[in-house]
């Protein structure tokens, strides 16, 4: 998806990126920080050029993301290691809170974002969500927003220009005996 955002403009130069990544985890993690040592919990620090650049490249991603330009969204469960990285980078975040209350953090980040870049990628893994919501996630974090607070934010993101392309990503893959899916 970054791939594709970056190479959306009307020629071959590479357009700046701006990166907004809904989850529970902040997935900057490298090979060398990671405590599960998941392929998941790392492509942040891909994007961002912090780790398998031959990853990034052979993805399409030619230049990686300053820091930035990511703005990590109701993140809450970070690895220690993981947030030595957050700590050193110019990261920015959206809490939960500012998710729960559509605080004024949401559209700070939006405007902040529209004027450094050229296209922005939201990004939602489904574990930003309440584990009620989201019954077999794999990786479910307590303290989750609900859906129709994510969809009221994600409204707003998307009142932006630049806010362009969507991913969703990590749908339940356990049993759901309840049917909430």
């Amino acid at each position: 998806m970054l791939a594709g955002a970056q190479r959306a403009g009307p020629d071959w130069k590479p357009l700046r990126v701006g990166l907004v990544y809904f989850d529970a985890h902040g997935d900057i993690n490298t090979p060398e920080t990671s405590l599960s040592m998941m392929m998941g919990g790392i492509p942040v620090a891909v994007g961002c050029g912090l780790c398998l650049h031959r990853l990034r490249r052979q993805s399409g991603l030619e230049v990686p993301l300053p820091t930035r330009y990511v703005v990590l969204a109701g993140v809450r469960d970070i690895d220690p290691l993981e947030q030595e990285i957050i700590d050193s980078s110019d990261i920015e975040h959206i809490t939960i809170e500012d998710i729960r209350m559509l605080g004024p953090n949401v559209t700070a980040q939006m405007d902040r974002l529209s004027r450094i870049t050229d296209i922005i990628y939201v990004h939602v893994d489904t574990d930003i969500l309440s584990a009620e919501e989201v019954p077999g996630h794999t990786t479910p974090v307590p303290d989750g927003c609900n859906s129709d607070q994510l969809s009221a934010t994600l409204e707003i993101m998307f009142r932006y220009p630049k806010a362009a392309s969507f991913g969703i990503a990590s749908l339940p893959t356990k049993g759901d005996p309840d049917g909430v899916r």
